[in-house]
């Protein structure tokens, strides 16, 4: 199974548990592997907005910056009601990085 369609079953469990606030409208998996960076956008009832599947070569930040920036420019979501889960062995330097951890 695609890294993405394993994401869409785990967020769209947790949507339909209401594990996310109301005001939420989205929801943005993100996995920072060691060699690729994959993500998932679901709306409120777990419908597949956008997913990418990309290699960073070693360059995790400036490869996520840019996913980020096209799914900005693909979905209009705005920043509010986003709520965003970070998964794999990137996620935790990511993390330090802007001192969420």
């Amino acid at each position: 199974m695609f890294w993405p369609d394993i994401m869409t079953v785990i967020l769209r469990l947790l949507i339909s548990v209401n594990f996310f606030f109301t005001k939420t409208m989205y929801c943005l998996g993100i996995d920072l592997g060691s060699t690729t960076i994959k993500y998932v956008l679901l709306d409120e009832k777990g419908t597949t907005l956008a997913r990418k599947y990309l290699r960073h070569q070693s360059a995790v930040v400036e490869t996520l910056r840019q996913m980020l920036s096209d799914l900005d420019k693909e979905v209009d979501i705005g920043a509010e009601g986003v709520r965003v889960l970070f998964s794999g062995s990137g996620a935790l330097g990511l993390a330090q990085q802007v001192k969420a951890a």
